[in-house]
């Protein structure tokens, strides 16, 4: 993998991107420190289903669960289910 300090980079930021999508991994440093990575984009394979047609994404806004609810104060039916699932041991 290549090193291009961030100067290289601002100075030849064209040359440094073409190299990338020539498939070439390049880090970036500053100052001799590693500080990124630039490599070429990986296939987006859902926006490649979206586009082929085979997928569509969902419209609208899902309702928000439990608007408007409140938990129950007591655990008397709570504590039916696990003694019916236990049989009747504490749990």
């Amino acid at each position: 993998m290549r090193q291009v300090p961030v100067r290289e980079l601002n100075q030849h930021t064209a040359d440094v991107l073409a190299r990338v999508e020539m498939g070439e991994r390049i880090e970036i440093t500053r100052n001799g420190v590693s500080v990124a990575i630039i490599e070429p984009a990986q296939p987006n394979p859902l926006g490649e289903l979206i586009g082929s047609g085979e997928f569509r994404p969902a419209r609208g806004e899902l309702p928000l669960l439990a608007t408007g609810s409140t938990v129950a104060s007591d655990t008397a039916g709570l504590d039916a289910v696990l003694a019916d699932r236990y049989g009747g041991e504490r749990w």
